[in-house]
């Protein structure tokens, strides 16, 4: 089972889709899944036009919303390395996502929603009992 797989069927092309700024980019997505499951555990799309990147991002408990966020090319080049096998967890962790896209870094794999089990004060237990924040809004002491 793989981690991370296209979004895109292998014998199809990618459609093409339109930028917030209306001109035709393909967008770099990213997909993690879960080693217990299969499901999405996270989606990472970067549409690039007129110059500038948005990054758009539906992590385990939350995410960018569908007009994303701008970000820098140094932001772009780091997800593209963590979301890229060999899946590790220092690069995973420079991506800088509050969840990493659901890696649980003891373990070395992707879990989704499901089998993170996140409890309502934003942190959730992988199957194994490794504890991870999953809500960028929680901190411990809320």
């Amino acid at each position: 089972m793989q981690p991370n797989t296209p979004v895109t069927p292998p014998n199809e092309s990618p459609k093409k889709l339109p930028t917030l700024e209306g001109t035709l980019q393909e967008p770099r997505v990213f997909v993690t899944r879960c080693a217990k499951c299969d499901c999405i555990a996270a989606t990472i799309e970067i549409r690039s036009g007129n110059g500038t990147e948005r990054l758009i991002y539906n992590g385990i408990v939350a995410g960018t919303g569908p007009g994303g966020t701008p970000i820098s090319s140094g932001r772009t080049r780091a997800i593209a390395s963590a979301f890229t096998p060999p899946y590790e967890a220092a690069t995973i962790r420079a991506a800088d996502f509050y969840d990493d896209a659901g890696f649980c870094a003891s373990c070395g794999v992707f879990y989704c929603f499901t089998h993170w089990n996140p409890s309502t004060t934003g942190g959730g237990r992988c199957p194994h009992g490794h504890f991870k924040s999953l809500d960028p809004h929680w901190s411990p002491d809320d």
